[in-house]
């Protein structure tokens, strides 16, 4: 499966040559006649991802443990999106001790410049996140899905100038809107990751 699955659009009748692993049965037992699910494509959509890798001036091993989940599943989001997508870019912003930016095509073949970048990014105290989403800003289009990758602990809420910024993109302070945003904790991302034990 891609970063983004294909999404459910509509339930509609079954026609010849459908996928008979689409019939959605609940439907068409309701309605006494087969239905199936139709997808909309969504691998041609665009990603940004921004990775937020803040960490206290003196850091705890839970801290620490939370910088590499962020990074660990950067990565994997990177690399899944530019292996399984077509057609769409990617663009990576970081805000660690140094800021980074990486965009390009989604090309298992660029996958390296990526990963360059996460290996050697650095968390921070004070990372430099406006910057990164005024630079971000006029990137975005419709077909952009993005994502808010943090370190950050409930506990440790973003700046004000950031939230202010994250609230013009449409980020409310329930984190809805344009961001779909993930903690970097084993408790949040134990949807996405299957743990070996």
């Amino acid at each position: 499966r891609g970063i983004f699955e294909d999404e459910i659009s509509r339930i509609r009748e079954f026609r010849n040559g459908d996928n008979p692993r689409a019939i959605h049965w609940r439907s068409s037992a309701r309605k006494n006649e087969l239905m199936v699910r139709e997808y909309q494509q969504s691998r041609n959509y665009d990603l940004a991802v921004y990775l937020d890798l803040w960490q206290p001036g003196s850091p705890s091993d839970a801290d620490r443990e939370r910088v590499e989940l962020a990074v660990s599943f950067c990565a994997t989001v990177c690399v899944e999106f530019m292996k399984q997508s077509r057609s769409a870019s990617l663009r990576l912003m970081a805000a660690g001790e140094k800021p980074a930016d990486w965009s390009g095509e989604a090309s298992s073949a660029l996958v390296e410049p990526v990963l360059d970048i996460l290996a050697l990014i650095q968390p921070s105290n004070t990372p430099a996140i406006e910057p990164m989403l005024q630079d971000g800003h006029g990137q975005l289009h419709d077909r952009t899905r993005c994502l808010w990758i943090t370190t950050r602990p409930p506990s440790k809420p973003l700046p004000k100038a950031a939230r202010r910024e994250l609230h013009d993109f449409g980020l409310s302070d329930e984190r809805l809107g344009y961001f779909d945003v993930i903690e970097a904790d084993p408790e949040s991302l134990v949807h996405f990751f299957i743990w070996d034990t």
